[in-house]
């Protein structure tokens, strides 16, 4: 059982359950395929061969419709979870986050390695009864998505897309989480938004009335999008800048994948969309904003890009809305370096999708000064 670090010997642990799940699944698995030839066989038979398998708790029944499929970018973000461990050899004390956090926190890792292994669970080999008991309000909160002429509309918000996700407007990005004294200082200070893509988060982060947010969005096709966001909504204080955050200023290329675009490198010099990139800290220089809050989601970049802010961070002690869901690196490595550059940041560890085993698990650290 682990405890109170999150290392490798814990890891070791999880794969051999991970093996187990899988053996039984592979047995399913086998079951179900010849499900056709057992109904034939069951008329012929039925007082033998399925009292038989039943005995031996063969269970034949079709796989449910509520059974959770692994996509195939979730497994590739697993298996980049697994592989940093098993390498790096990583140890992640979880005494630095809440409390009443750690539970999710082991659970995340947990599926982390079960979806590395398995592409298909039965939904309680994942999820817990909180888990279930939000994904059903989830249903409730897509029934109120109403399309109009040339958009879409929930609530007051307003975007050219259907693209209402249960992060950002269920979850409110999980900013409910922050104390009231701490929501006060975001009042009339400046933003960061990286990783913007049609302006969806800039909507739920001008409620907290800051006086501007700056939008980092690089892909063209998105930064349209965004500015259509901006113009529907009729945001005054979002300032749409087309460019992506990094460590440092330069050019990058980014794969176009919607709202898991991400770094091209691998796929080769001609490959992505090329796009300029600019650190939080050269930006702040330029432009002498005043950051109450940076928000990160940007496909596993969010550790360059908090390197890029190392002196924003200590200046500043803006709120901290990062993502760690995507890398290895990110959720061992991003919780170290925030008590690096400042220790009194607390953390909070956030599942803000229990639709998903693994997606949208962001930080949210935040400072009492």
């Amino acid at each position: 059982m682990i405890h109170h670090s999150i290392n490798y010997s814990n890891i070791l642990e999880l794969i051999k359950n991970a093996k187990k799940i899988a053996k039984e699944h592979a047995i399913k698995e086998y079951l179900n395929k010849e499900k056709e030839k057992l109904k034939t066989l069951e008329r012929i038979a039925s007082k033998t061969i399925v009292p038989f398998l039943k005995r031996r708790g063969f269970e034949l029944t079709l796989r449910s419709l509520g059974e959770y499929v692994v996509s195939n970018d979730e497994k590739a973000w697993s298996l980049d979870f697994l592989f940093y461990v098993l390498e790096k050899r990583s140890e992640l004390d979880i005494r630095i986050f809440d409390e009443r956090d750690h539970p999710e926190i082991l659970k995340f890792v947990r599926n982390k390695v079960y979806t590395a292994f398995l592409d298909r669970f039965l939904f309680r080999d994942l999820f817990d009864e909180k888990d279930m008991e939000i994904r059903r309000k989830y249903c409730s909160f897509v029934k109120k998505i109403k399309s109009k002429r040339d958009y879409y509309i929930l609530d007051s918000y307003k975007l050219p897309l259907n693209h209402f996700e249960y992060p950002v407007f269920f979850h409110k990005l999980g900013l409910k989480e922050l104390p009231q004294h701490v929501l006060a200082q975001i009042k009339g200070k400046d933003v960061i938004d990286g990783g913007a893509y049609i302006g969806d988060s800039a909507l739920i982060l001008e409620e907290l009335s800051p006086r501007t947010i700056y939008a980092f969005e690089a892909l063209k096709e998105n930064f349209d999008m965004l500015n259509k966001t901006i113009q529907l909504n009729g945001l005054r204080n979002v300032v749409p800048l087309k460019k992506g955050l990094g460590k440092k200023e330069g050019n990058m290329k980014i794969m176009p994948f919607g709202s898991a675009s991400f770094l091209a490198e691998i796929f080769g010099e001609d490959a992505g969309e090329s796009v300029e990139m600019i650190s939080v800290d050269d930006f702040v220089n330029e432009t002498g904003a005043h950051v109450g809050l940076i928000k990160l989601d940007v496909e596993g970049s969010e550790l360059d890009v908090l390197t890029g802010a190392k002196e924003t961070i200590k200046e500043y002690k803006p709120v901290l809305v990062v993502s760690v869901y995507h890398r290895g690196q990110d959720f061992f490595e991003i919780p170290k370096l925030i008590k690096e550059l400042n220790p009194s940041y607390q953390m909070k560890f956030l599942n803000l999708n229990r639709a998903s085993a693994t997606f949208e698990r962001v930080i949210l650290a935040f400072t009492n000064d």
